[in-house]
């Protein structure tokens, strides 16, 4: 028996195995899109990989790879996996956003604005080339390029994203078009109307802008969400002293009315003294009244001061009350103390020399 055993040729002695099962590159898909949910990347792109071993030209999973590469700052290996999604679909843009996002991650900024800028030309609207090639002409400070793309960015998101309407507003006002910022501050306003953070910006584009209605209806409209705060008195008397219609004293009459208001809603603020203290500092004459109000404005600066005690606002209104009361060692060291707070400030150290 041993001795025909050992004449059987192996291949009749053992059954041949079966061919190993190909691996479901869909499962694996899924399988790597848990994984990554769970915050197992690592996991999540080996089973990528695994599913573009029997899929090699499956350009979603490699537009998954290279967003789950990213998670793990492999940004070359990240751009590299997009590359070739795009390559098998060049004419879907979210692959194109893809790339332009990771190249914008690895600082390889021309590349990501060519890339964004390819996305756009396929979908106008995609959220996050635009977000790419904002960051692009933001870091290149071409701030006029950017405003028409933060723009549309803001429609795409529905007209409420802080984030975008904050950036807005800043590229605004670098370029030095207020009316343009205030623009943006309304509609953002306009579509967040129970946010008083969004009125609260509005307010203090409206005062930079001078624009008395759009302050006062700003104004009205912060007292309404926020009955106690002191902002909507504080913005209408920042208006008051710019208001042309009036004299120069009727003008530091009205800011000083409105500012107490407000000092008398938060008497702790050191930017609301401050502020009454100057209004009341331009009423300063030689009659009994412009006496009072040197008193009134060294009360308000001295309680700024003590408030926040580095404010240079507040020591210099300080400088002014010594000097006009003649007391000139004490407006140097008022002087002397701003210019240790704000070393530029060339003509506080003038008069302190």
């Amino acid at each position: 028996m041993l001795l025909l055993s050992a004449l059987i040729p192996a291949s009749f002695a053992v059954a041949a195995a079966p061919p190993a099962p190909v691996a479901d590159p869909r499962a694996l898909y899924e399988a790597a899109t848990v994984a990554a949910n769970a915050g197992d990347y690592p996991r999540a792109v080996a089973l990528c990989r695994q599913a573009l071993k029997v899929s090699p030209e499956a350009a979603p999973v490699w537009a998954t790879l290279g967003r789950f590469l990213s998670k793990q700052l492999r940004h070359n290996d990240a751009i590299a996996a997009a590359q070739k999604a795009v390559a098998l679909s060049p004419k879907f843009a979210p692959f194109r956003a893809d790339l332009g996002n990771f190249y914008l991650q690895a600082e390889r900024r021309v590349e990501a604005a060519v890339s964004a800028q390819k996305a756009l030309s396929l979908d106008p609207r995609n959220d996050i080339a635009l977000t790419t090639l904002a960051t692009c002409r933001l870091a290149e400070r071409r701030d006029k390029e950017a405003i028409p793309l933060l723009t549309r960015l803001q429609s795409v998101r529905g007209g409420k994203n802080r984030a975008v309407s904050q950036m807005l507003l800043a590229t605004y006002r670098r370029v030095g078009d207020l009316a343009g910022a205030l623009r943006s501050a309304k509609a953002f306003a306009a579509k967040t109307p129970g946010d008083a953070g969004s009125v609260l910006r509005g307010g203090q584009i409206a005062v930079e802008n001078r624009g008395q209605v759009s302050t006062q209806q700003y104004a009205a409209k912060l007292k309404t969400l926020a009955p106690q705060s002191p902002l909507p008195d504080y913005y209408l008397g920042l208006l008051a002293l710019s208001d042309p219609t009036k004299s120069p004293i009727d003008r530091f009459q009205n800011g000083e009315r409105l500012f107490q208001k407000a000092v008398d809603r938060s008497p702790n603020e050191t930017f609301l003294r401050a502020q009454l203290g100057y209004a009341q500092l331009g009423q300063v004459s030689d009659d009994d009244l412009g006496k009072g109000k040197i008193a009134a404005a060294r009360t308000n600066l001295t309680a700024a001061v003590l408030y926040e005690n580095h404010d240079p606002v507040s020591r210099r209104g300080l400088a002014m009350v010594a000097e006009k009361e003649r007391f000139w060692e004490d407006a140097a060291m008022q002087y002397e103390a701003v210019v240790k707070i704000t070393p530029g400030d060339n003509e506080s150290r003038r008069r302190y020399a």
